[in-house]
C-alpha cells in the first residue's frame, strides 16, 4: 500500500497533515506533511480500515480521517502464496509530464535589479530504460494448534534505471552519449506471531522491515524527446 507522498489525500475537507495513518494501530504519519512513512505490500494486507467520521477519542489528533492497515496473520490452516510482478519501459507509453528547468543553452537575461537568470525551459524528457521486478511469497499457519500462530512474508522490489545523455547537444563538451545507471533495492519483510491466551484474550507481536539500498550514479537531467 503506497501513500499520497507530495500530493496527499483529503478526507472530509481536511488536509493530508490532519489525517492519521496507522499500521496495526501504530502511528506512521509524517508529523509535518501527514503522509505515511510506511509502504506495505498489498500481499501482506488483510484489511484496510478507513474512518471519515465518528472517530474514537484515541485518534483525537486526526481532524480529517483515519487509515488503519491490518496485516495478515496465521490461522489453524496452513496458507501461503508465491507471486511476482514485472514492469519495464517497453510496457509503458511515453506519457511523461513536461519538466521545467533553466535552459542550459540560453544566454543570461539581465534584470532591472542587476541580476542575471537563464531562460525558463519546459520540455518532454526522453523515457529512461528501466525495469521493476517484485517477486515474493507469504506463508502462515499454526505453531501450536488453537494457541500459537505465525505468518511471514517477503517481497523485495528490484528497480533498475538507465539514462543516456548526449552532452554534445548541451554546450559542445565533446563527451558524446554518456550512460548513467542507478539501481535501488527495497526489501519488504513482515513476520508476525499471534497467541490465544484465553478465549477472550489474544496477543501478538509483529515486525515490519523495509531496508532500502541504492547503487550507481546520481541521475542528470534527461535529454528532450
Amino acid at each position: 500500500m503506497s501513500n499520497g507522498g507530495g500530493q496527499g489525500f483529503s478526507v472530509g475537507g481536511g488536509s493530508d497533515s490532519e489525517n492519521s495513518y496507522l499500521v496495526e494501530g501504530q502511528e506512521t504519519a509524517n508529523l509535518i506533511g501527514g503522509f505515511s512513512h510506511t509502504s506495505v505490500p498489498f500481499d501482506f494486507i488483510q484489511e484496510v480500515e478507513i474512518k471519515n467520521s465518528g472517530i474514537q477519542s484515541e485518534h483525537g489528533g486526526a481532524l480529517g480521517g483515519v487509515v488503519n492497515v491490518i496485516m495478515k496473520k496465521g490461522t489453524n490452516q496452513y496458507h501461503g502464496s508465491v507471486f511476482a510482478q514485472f514492469e519495464n519501459d517497453a510496457m509503458d507509453a511515453n506519457q511523461i509530464p513536461p519538466v521545467a528547468r533553466y535552459n542550459p543553452l540560453s544566454s543570461q537575461t539581465p534584470t532591472s535589479w542587476g541580476l542575471t537568470d537563464p531562460q525558463f525551459q519546459e520540455y518532454v524528457p526522453k523515457k529512461d530504460h528501466y525495469s521493476n521486478i517484485l517477486p515474493g511469497f507469504t506463508l502462515g499457519g499454526p505453531i501450536l494448534k488453537d494457541r500459537i500462530f505465525a505468518f511471514v512474508g517477503f517481497n523485495p522490489w528490484i528497480q533498475n534505471d538507465e539514462r543516456s545523455v548526449n552532452y554534445d547537444q548541451t554546450g559542445g563538451l565533446g563527451l558524446g552519449v554518456v550512460k548513467f545507471a542507478q539501481n535501488t533495492r527495497t526489501y519488504y519483510t513482515n513476520a508476525r506471531i499471534d497467541a490465544a491466551i484465553t478465549q477472550k484474550l489474544r496477543v501478538f507481536s509483529s515486525w515490519l522491515y523495509q531496508l532500502q539500498k541504492q547503487y550507481g550514479e546520481s541521475m542528470p537531467f534527461p535529454d528532450s524527446s
